[in-house]
């Protein structure tokens, strides 16, 4: 699945491509950005749990109560519906647009688009337990509430992956070489001579 997808977003990245996708994720991350302090407001001081890392399953519970219902958290659902896959490709178009600068063969860094993917992967796994975990209200599962921890780290752990493996890369192109920073040496292969 990671081949197939990194191969077809080698094929299809452009600079056109990713300004679109650059433009498409930050007008999600708008509704986010307006619907979350009404969350919080209208909540009573709600956080939202996407972006909390390593709470309790009583915090889950907690959050989860204090917006139940609210049309605004409906809101914020819907848009995190689509902002994974957003962002997904954002950053595995940039990291082809980034990579394939320095390198001829695409395998040497199809890793590397892949994990963006992850990532996603991660955050729809989340959304399903968030789902899932306000549908039972007031029943608890608290083993769901548990693992929507570790869900939630593994997710950030990738984009910050991602976004360092796009640093370097760039990096390494500014300085006309490996950066020496975690990819290094390490890719085999020619480097792109344009």
């Amino acid at each position: 699945m990671f081949t197939k997808f990194s191969n077809t977003i080698h094929k299809i990245s452009s600079v056109r491509l990713l300004i679109l996708l650059i433009i498409i994720t930050f007008a999600i991350e708008a509704v986010f950005v307006l619907k979350v302090p009404q969350l919080s407001e209208q909540s009573g001081g709600g956080v939202l749990l996407d972006s909390a890392i390593w709470h309790s399953v009583d915090f889950t519970y907690q959050q989860l109560e204090s917006y139940a219902g609210l049309p605004v958290y409906r809101t914020i659902r819907t848009a995190d519906f689509f902002f994974p896959a957003a962002y997904a490709l954002m950053l595995a178009v940039l990291s082809a647009v980034v990579y394939r600068k320095k390198y001829d063969n695409p395998s040497n860094y199809s890793w590397v688009l892949a994990v963006p993917l992850a990532g996603a992967l991660l955050d729809y796994i989340e959304n399903i337990l968030l789902v899932i975990l306000a549908a039972k209200l007031p029943q608890r599962l608290d083993a769901a509430a548990a693992v929507l921890n570790y869900v939630t780290l593994l997710k950030f752990a990738a984009l910050g992956l991602s976004v360092l493996l796009i640093v370097t890369g760039a990096l390494s192109l500014i300085k006309g070489g490996d950066s020496g920073l975690i990819i290094g040496n390490k890719f085999k292969g020619p480097k792109n001579k344009s």
